[in-house]
């Protein structure tokens, strides 16, 4: 027969006692992060999956036409290498000169260097490539070409080649000079070379 007035087995059965409400205690607390961390896995997968879903283009050309061929292009341009934002590799300082850089390794798809990629800026030097490529399409390298008055016709800080009102220079010669040194006056003798005017060219 157990005498239930020992406090030897009284300080045992108050022990198990205390372990069994720091068991249930320490199950508790083990339940409550289980379920938080579960809450917060899902929470970060709708997030993610609602983030994916959006198309947020930061753009905001005027132009609907543009956004029409930007959404027409998206196939095309799924499997790119696109900047989301900034990118300036350590030892690089843009300064206020710099109008936009690009650089992106395309075989790993990875941005190495963005700067004011979503700045609306004048095509410039795409216009003078694309240029080229119709006077070598639609030309022959050893036309003789003369020159317009308004070829000529610039301002001072204008990137030309210094070409003058009447002088007579090979196809050949206006593509380098509208390659090689940016000339203006090149691309306007031969959109008017190609297509009459300039207008007709564009």
């Amino acid at each position: 027969m157990k005498c239930t007035n020992n406090p030897t087995s009284r300080r045992r059965a108050v022990g198990k006692r205390r372990k069994r409400r720091r068991k249930r205690a320490q199950l508790k607390i083990v339940l409550i992060l289980l379920t938080i961390t579960f809450v917060s896995a899902v929470g970060l997968a709708s997030f993610l999956a609602i983030r994916e879903s959006k198309i947020n283009y930061t753009l905001n050309y005027e132009s609907d036409a543009f956004n029409k061929a930007l959404y027409s292009a998206l196939p095309f341009a799924s499997d790119l290498c696109v900047s989301t934002g900034e990118v300036i590799p350590s030892g690089f300082s843009p300064n206020e000169s710099d109008h936009g850089i690009g650089f992106f390794d395309l075989h790993n798809k990875n941005v190495l260097c963005s700067y004011k990629a979503f700045d609306k800026i004048y095509p410039a030097s795409t216009t003078k490539v694309l240029t080229a490529y119709l006077a070598l399409k639609y030309g022959s390298l050893d036309d003789v070409v003369t020159v317009s008055a308004k070829a000529t016709d610039f301002n001072w800080d204008e990137s030309t080649c210094g070409l003058v009102e009447g002088d007579q220079i090979t196809l050949y010669d206006l593509i380098c000079g509208l390659l090689l040194q940016s000339g203006n006056d090149c691309g306007v003798a031969i959109a008017e070379h190609i297509s009459g005017s300039v207008e007709a060219f564009a």
